[in-house]
């Protein structure tokens, strides 16, 4: 488990995190930033543990067993849903092209948001600005995941 080292986590509340984490086997790495506030703000762990990240937002990308460099900030940061589907920005599309080139796809098949009263299901194209640009890989088209119509989609994936 990789662990922001900054601002906000010191090394002592690592130290208790693994020694929390330590029976279950898991492996806490603190990972030094000086450039963001949140780890997350510059990295994105994929499912095959490849780990994106916009060069100038990261202090070390040797850190990660495997660093994919992404042309533009808001590629890095993507929401994972699936093995094969990731949810990103649209202001994003050379990464999105090389997103697609190492597999970032699947087979067509119906997805749905649901909104978050629960009143209706809606096609993803319809809600909160989503498009579909390649079999699995979905689009916003608000800046970076940011603003509440994204947020809400986000929050109620289904």
């Amino acid at each position: 488990m990789w662990v922001g080292l900054g601002g906000r986590t010191n090394q002592a509340g690592i130290d208790q995190l693994a020694a929390h984490l330590a029976p279950l086997g898991a492996q806490v790495v603190g990972v030094p930033l000086t450039k963001v506030l949140h780890l997350k703000s510059a990295v994105t762990a994929l499912a095959d543990g490849v780990v994106l990240g916009f060069e100038e937002l990261v202090d070390d990308p040797d850190v990660w067993p495997e660093f994919l460099a992404v042309p533009e900030e808001p590629g890095a940061h993507v929401v994972v849903l699936d093995e094969a589907t990731v949810l990103m920005s649209s202001s994003a599309p050379r990464t999105r092209a090389l997103l697609e080139a190492r597999g970032l796809r699947g087979r067509r098949r119906p997805h749905r948001v649901r909104e978050a009263r629960g009143v209706r299901d809606l096609p993803v194209g319809a809600a909160a600005g989503l498009s579909q640009t390649s079999p699995r890989v979905w689009m916003t088209t608000s800046p970076a995941s940011s603003g509440p119509a994204t947020s809400k989609a986000l929050a109620t994936w289904g």
